[in-house]
């Protein structure tokens, strides 16, 4: 997912847009949304203008890690590469 995408849907949420107008408007399936909606409760963001200001504050990358937390780099500095926890291979 690019940057760009992930902070507008972002803002969406926190704008109180309903999560399957988003999931339509971005291309992304509702529990995505949803997803991202407990991930950003979790980090303290919640709905309403503070939450909006509280996230502009952030930059794109910050806020990556914080909704990716496995995410280990940024592909051309705009798409987010998520890692996968791998088993141990003792």
């Amino acid at each position: 997912m690019k940057l760009r995408t992930m902070t507008a849907i972002c803002m969406e949420i926190l704008g109180g847009f309903k999560h399957r107008d988003i999931a339509n408007k971005y291309g992304v399936s509702p529990s995505t949304v949803s997803i991202f909606k407990h991930r950003l409760e979790k980090e303290g963001f919640y709905k309403g203008i503070d939450g909006c200001r509280a996230l502009s504050e952030l930059s794109e990358s910050e806020l990556a890690r914080r909704i990716y937390p496995g995410m280990i780099d940024l592909k051309d500095g705009d798409v987010i590469i998520v890692g996968r926890a791998k088993p141990d291979t003792y």
